[in-house]
């Protein structure tokens, strides 16, 4: 076994209860482990298994092994926010403040609200164990935090329901680079780490407050297109261009948010272009899609490596990438290269 475990019964039983041709196995093996069918059928490609919260990064090597690296889990909170006497007031109240949280890269995902025993209580992944501290609040947050008060007559209870809280988290600010990227199951913040790959909460960045909720909406944004594009329909190509163009309107939002974000830090930050369709010779030496110019790195192998080991990056036009993962289809395999600007 790999130890990989998913987010959630609700991916595990949409994992299950999908039924993709050949081609859509591959799409989603990026999210969950093969059968040892779809292994079998899959072994000649090159699968990314993306993290989950709680779980580990694995890249399929053929002929079946797999590497794999620890993340930074979430962990889950529990908000208590007190007794009911005016319920609408204070389930917006809540609603309202948990929508600022959750902007702010405070929370993480969905949450879900219960009225129990005339009480008020919220559960939602928060990416540390502090991160509910006031003082990682915006000012919007701050402002709905005033209303619940007002309403309830107290601050939330906060508890942290897990048994395994790490005492200490890997330091992002001293990995030489960072890159943005996230995927339709993802919850976690989409600002990572370089060096390792962890994800680096949203609230931590030193940019304005409005940036970290361009960050959120950037994020909503993929994740629609990513599950678009693996549903396979008639938005499929659509989406998959949203996700693989270098002048689609979702990658040009995420490298100017990259740019800001970068400005702030002082290190390089790259924006992630995802690539399926591949071509079965010169994959390796196709050009930045950015500029044309050459991007590949030699010393990276192609398979076993982690995800964040990229097998293609463009410094000047801060573009990291993949080589495919699949190489049946030739007239797909277009989309997302350089094309060269005609005069």
């Amino acid at each position: 076994t790999t130890g990989i475990s998913h987010h959630g019964d609700r991916h595990a039983a949409a994992f299950q209860s999908m039924t993709y041709s050949l081609s859509h196995n591959q799409k989603i093996s990026r999210y969950r482990i093969p059968n040892e069918q779809e292994l079998d059928r899959l072994s000649s490609c090159h699968l990314i298994l993306q993290e989950f919260p709680r779980s580990q990064t694995a890249v399929h090597v053929p002929p079946g092994k797999w590497i794999s690296q620890e993340l930074v889990p979430m962990f889950l909170a529990k908000l208590t926010f007190g007794r009911r006497t005016d319920r609408t007031a204070q389930t917006n109240a809540a609603e309202w403040y948990l929508a600022s949280l959750l902007k702010n890269g405070q929370i993480c995902g969905n949450y879900q609200f219960a009225w129990y025993e005339g009480r008020l209580i919220a559960y939602a992944h928060v990416p540390r164990p502090n991160a509910l501290d006031i003082k990682h609040h915006s000012q919007w947050a701050k402002a709905d935090l005033d209303s619940i008060v007002s309403v309830f007559g107290n601050m939330p209870e906060v508890e942290l329901i897990d048994d395994d809280i790490p005492e200490r988290f890997p330091s992002w600010k001293r990995s030489g680079s960072l890159f943005l990227y996230t995927h339709s199951f993802d919850d976690r913040p989409p600002v990572r780490c370089g060096d390792t790959g962890t994800a680096v909460p949203s609230y931590l960045l030193p940019i304005p407050q409005e940036r970290r909720e361009d960050l959120y909406f950037w994020q909503r944004s993929y994740r629609i297109n990513d599950e678009a594009w693996l549903a396979s329909q008639a938005l499929e190509i659509p989406a998959y261009r949203q996700l693989t163009e270098v002048s689609s309107d979702l990658a040009k939002d995420g490298r100017k948010l990259c740019q800001e974000i970068e400005l702030a830090l002082g290190k390089p930050v790259y924006y992630f272009l995802y690539r399926h369709w591949g071509r079965k010779e010169g994959e390796p030496q196709r050009p930045c899609p950015g500029c044309g110019g050459q991007w590949h790195l030699s010393d990276v192998q192609t398979y076993g490596t982690p995800f964040q080991q990229f097998h293609f990056r463009c410094v000047p036009c801060r573009l990291v990438s993949h080589c495919a993962s699949t190489y049946d289809d030739q007239r797909h395999a277009r989309i997302g290269e350089y094309r060269a600007v005609s005069r």
